[in-house]
């Protein structure tokens, strides 16, 4: 937390809240794993146990999720939905890359 710094732009839901007013660490929950198969089963609860204790959880598939967002980057004027909006195609797009669970677990 104490290497992150205050964003210059801020969503209005955020309401110039500090880091830990904000966000919370992952370490404070998750549980100490002993291999990787169990960091990253650790690594989801904890995410989960976490989100559960701040929203209202719902379970969805990942496909009717990203069948959701892919329409409603349509309607934003993204023809192709989804792929426009990380290629930057006719409007500014993503200014993130996309990590797969892959990537996520490989960072140090």
């Amino acid at each position: 937390m104490k290497l992150l710094a205050m964003p210059a732009k801020q969503p209005d839901y955020r309401r110039r809240r500090g880091h830990l007013d904000f966000l919370t660490p992952l370490a404070e929950n998750l549980q100490s794993p002993v291999s990787a198969e169990d960091e990253e089963r650790a690594f989801w609860q904890g995410l989960r146990v976490t989100a559960e204790s701040h929203f209202d959880v719902v379970d969805l598939a990942l496909e009717d999720v990203l069948a959701e967002i892919n329409d409603d980057l349509k309607l934003a004027g993204f023809e192709a939905g989804f792929d426009d909006w990380v290629s930057g195609t006719g409007k500014p797009g993503a200014r993130t890359r996309r990590l797969g669970s892959d990537d996520i677990f490989a960072l140090p």
